[in-house]
């Protein structure tokens, strides 16, 4: 799993979590929101959270990863 930013029309950016498929395609788990870019501290907020669903998500060890919507 790994965090994507995405800038919207709207200038905002988004936060996602993504999973790579073993067709090496790339499949949305879950989004966190979005925030004007000059706000950092929402940016980092949404960041945070999106890294620690990660965490929560494999675990302790990067290498058992949980099987998301499957």
């Amino acid at each position: 799993m790994f965090i994507r930013k995405k800038r919207n029309k709207s200038g905002t950016i988004s936060v996602f979590v993504l999973s790579t498929t073993k067709s090496r395609k790339q499949r949305l788990v879950k989004s966190f929101g979005s925030a004007h870019p000059n706000d950092t501290a929402a940016l980092e907020k949404l960041l945070q959270q999106a890294s620690s669903f990660i965490q929560e998500m494999e675990g302790p060890y990067p290498w058992c990863k949980a099987e998301i919507g499957e």
